[in-house]
């Protein structure tokens, strides 16, 4: 049963579906918008058909939905949860939203969604990783495309970006500086920085007390020893630190890692210039 949420959510989203996928669109403001954002849409899908059938049919299987919403802070994101791959509606109505560049945009979320299925979760271990083998199934893709030679340097740039990319303080930084963007252009939706920055502050809270928490289950431990302990505490508890502790490597644990191949792992690329390849990072 849903949610009061996701019952007002299902009734302002109009749905159809293109090529055997289910497209939807999170309250569009107009017919007119709505034509729009559908007919790109369908000749995105139609590309990949097109120049790649077998990605297509995987697509299918591996994505339930296709999302258009408002959201500013990257041009699309896969959410695993759902099993759908959201798009920024303003992307898609710019200029820079061309029926090829949103195709090279699908493929690379559905690449996301396929190695989820498999089994790859989104850490950041490995999210690096798995950006670049996004990126490398995107320009795979944007090869065959006749006029894909401006998405193929955009994959290869997304390929050569640093892990330090990814990091979650990068992340929040781009997050929160495209929504200053556009809630600049934007007074009336001001209010929307302010929450986002109140969640922000809320989050930094959570992780404090996260860590806080984690702390004293790693000192728990060495509670009894000091409980059962004679007068001097301090050598005792000098040799409980010596003994408890884990130098560098000391886990003898191996990296979880992603094997980058083309065979049983067909690997890709992304967006249509380096900067929305960075924006669609979550």
């Amino acid at each position: 049963m849903r949610s009061w949420p996701e019952s007002v959510m299902n009734w302002l989203t109009a749905k159809t579906t293109l090529h055997g996928v289910e497209v939807a669109f999170f309250f569009p403001v107009s017919k007119i918008e709505r034509s729009l954002v559908f007919q790109k849409m369908e000749e995105a899908l139609g590309t990949i058909e097109a120049y790649a059938p077998v990605r297509f049919t995987a697509l299918r299987t591996d994505l339930r939905q296709i999302l258009i919403r408002g959201l500013p802070d990257e041009v699309s994101h896969y959410d695993p949860e759902r099993q759908l791959c959201e798009i920024f509606v303003g992307w898609i109505k710019s200029d820079e939203g061309t029926p090829e560049a949103i195709a090279s945009t699908v493929v690379h979320e559905a690449e996301h969604a396929r190695l989820w299925r498999l089994g790859f979760r989104y850490t950041p271990e490995v999210q690096a990783r798995i950006e670049r083998i996004c990126h490398r199934a995107e320009r795979v893709f944007c090869r065959r495309l006749p006029t894909g030679a401006a998405l193929v340097a955009a994959a290869q740039l997304g390929m050569d970006v640093q892990p330090q990319f990814y990091a979650a303080e990068a992340r929040l930084h781009r997050e929160r500086e495209a929504l200053r963007r556009f809630v600049s252009g934007n007074p009336l939706v001001v209010p929307m920085l302010w929450v986002y920055d109140f969640r922000a502050w809320l989050r930094k809270r959570r992780e404090a007390a996260h860590s806080g928490r984690v702390a004293l289950r790693v000192l728990r431990p060495a509670w009894p020893a000091l409980l059962d302990h004679t007068p001097d505490p301090v050598p005792e508890m000098a040799r409980e630190g010596q003994k408890g502790h884990l130098g560098p490597g000391a886990r003898g644990d191996q990296e979880n890692g992603i094997h980058e191949v083309t065979g049983s792992i067909p690997v890709s690329s992304t967006n249509s210039s380096n900067n929305l390849a960075g924006r669609r990072i979550r």
